[in-house]
């Protein structure tokens, strides 16, 4: 896990010090066009710049080419199952994604996305709140019947850190730094391999960490999400307390994923 964040601070690091551009499908943008003060963005006051968007990410290809999402990379934090089931191994969100490409469309979230600049101050805040769907494979088992998919709202507060001072395509920039947390309460629960109620599922946080730069006319920052909760409730008993069908069922998957926000 250190080496994939390191990989990913060294990425957009690198990035920046070459004044490079991340390009990426325009999704949604909200404009506050002519709204602000000139070079700034939409001003919430003398010294403060909102930034806003709507953004998502999905685990899979074909999704993010043709809805503009950005694609995200899936991280194993945890998969663990008892032995003996004959459901296989939970699986990768990526297995479906060239098998059968529009069967499952993988892990998806989407919604709007707002930051807070003080301009005198390198501290601000950021927010957001989004629909999110995560999924289980198995793979031992039929593709109409070897997924358990969770949907979440999943509103995010939290800090960021603006510092230094460097060109990207003409424009001062500033490097950021992102970190806060989410929190994924269950809203739904279709489970073709444990056909349970929404209490087979588990609520719970997740652990925010971002990286990029801020112009004036917006912020782009590579994001990973680390899971601090089981997609599955190992606790959940459909009858009373007598069983637990889903004690020892562990899965945590982190993901990768750029966010933008823009200001006009």
């Amino acid at each position: 896990m250190k080496k994939i964040l390191l990989i990913c601070l060294l990425a957009v690091t690198g990035l920046t010090a070459n004044s490079q551009t991340i390009t990426e499908p325009v999704y949604g943008t909200l404009m506050a066009k002519d709204l602000g003060t000139e070079g700034r963005g939409f001003s919430v006051g003398d010294n403060m710049t909102l930034q806003v968007r709507i953004n998502g990410y999905t685990t899979n290809l074909w999704t993010a080419l043709i809805t503009g999402l950005n694609y995200a990379f899936a991280v194993h934090v945890d998969r663990e199952m008892p032995g003996g089931l004959g459901y296989g191994r939970m699986n990768s969100p990526y297995r479906r994604t060239f098998s059968h490409p529009f069967h499952r469309f993988g892990d998806l979230a989407v919604g709007p996305s707002a930051s807070l600049d003080f301009n005198d101050n390198p501290l601000g805040f950021f927010a957001g709140l989004k629909y999110k769907t995560h999924e289980v494979f198995y793979d031992k088992l039929g593709k109409n019947h070897d997924n358990d998919r969770v949907h979440y709202i999943s509103p995010e507060l939290g800090l960021r850190f603006n510092w230094g001072e460097h060109e990207v395509d003409g424009m001062k920039a500033r490097k950021t730094i992102e970190c806060g947390l989410s929190y994924d309460a269950v809203v739904g629960y279709n489970g073709h391999v444990h056909d349970y109620s929404n209490k087979a599922a588990k609520s719970g946080f997740n652990f925010i960490l971002g990286i990029g730069y801020t112009t004036e006319k917006g912020s782009t920052v590579l994001k990973y999400t680390h899971p601090l909760h089981n997609f599955y409730n190992e606790g959940f008993s459909p009858d009373g307390g007598i069983s637990h069908p889903l004690d020892g069922f562990k899965y945590k998957i982190g993901l990768i994923a750029l966010e933008t926000r823009v200001t006009f």
